[in-house]
């Protein structure tokens, strides 16, 4: 079931603004949801069952392939030339100056779902027919979630790396653990078009590994008898898998920095 709130961005007579809209008719196409109803229901139930993966996948939504992607208004304007995928997180001085630039007038500061000033992002995953310990995984992703991966973070857990106690939204910090995801996000946001490939391969690949091992987790939690032992266990099993993303999104900043050492 997906529930709503938040105001319109556009002044409109609405309870919703484009965000909201989107994910519903990503989510229940057969509701028939369109830009023209003054009002969205509350929450709605998906057409189809669906996974971290799909919830994942429409919270780090910018729109792409419809008409509300900068990138693609951009792409629409440059004279059939497709070489260059703009940022689609674009700052308002930015839009406007495309728009001048390009003499579109159709550009606006549209919100996007995923947006590059985000601390953190959840998807809460509950299954009943496991014990609580283990049934219940948020799967974190830190600063922007249309690029950063995801981490699991168990019920049972009852301690988390140091780094994740440190806030890191309002200066760099280098103990702050949105920073290792947000130095490779920044560069790779100047140059979208160039990152764009790998980064969504990286983000792509530590979803698929927690669908991968999750089964082999839970089967090894309900073998073991002793409470302790289940605990270090889903406490080294989220410090691995998190510091297996940090480690990816280090090397990526890395990546950057040599790429475009010269320049962006």
């Amino acid at each position: 079931m997906f529930s709503h709130s938040g105001g319109n961005y556009f002044k409109e007579e609405k309870n919703y603004s484009v965000r909201e809209l989107s994910i519903m008719q990503a989510l229940a196409p057969s509701a028939n949801l369109t830009d023209t109803v003054s009002d969205l229901p509350v929450s709605i139930k998906p057409d189809e069952k669906v996974d971290v993966q799909r919830i994942s996948q429409l919270l780090g939504s910018y729109y792409e392939g419809t008409g509300q992607s900068l990138s693609t208004i951009v792409d629409s304007v440059a004279k059939g030339k497709k070489a260059m995928i703009t940022n689609p997180w674009m700052r308002p001085d930015e839009i406007a100056l495309y728009s001048a630039l390009t003499n579109d007038t159709t550009m606006q500061n549209i919100r996007t779902v995923s947006v590059s000033w985000c601390a953190y992002s959840t998807v809460i995953q509950c299954r009943s027919w496991l014990p609580d310990e283990i049934g219940g995984v948020a799967w974190i992703a830190l600063d922007n979630p249309g690029q950063s991966p995801r981490f699991p973070v168990f019920a049972g857990c009852t301690k988390l790396p140091a780094e994740l106690s440190v806030c890191g939204q309002h200066r760099e910090r280098d103990d702050a653990a949105l920073w290792h995801y947000r130095k490779a996000n920044r560069l790779a946001t100047v140059r979208w078009g160039q990152t764009r490939g790998g980064m969504m391969d990286a983000q792509r690949y530590f979803l698929e590994k927690g669908k991968r091992e999750l089964p082999v987790i839970e089967q090894c939690f309900l073998s073991m008898t002793d409470e302790a032992e289940r605990t270090r266990m889903l406490n080294g099993y989220t410090a691995d898998f998190y510091g297996a993303t940090v480690s990816r999104w280090d090397q990526l900043a890395r990546e950057y920095w040599r790429k475009f050492w010269a320049g962006f």
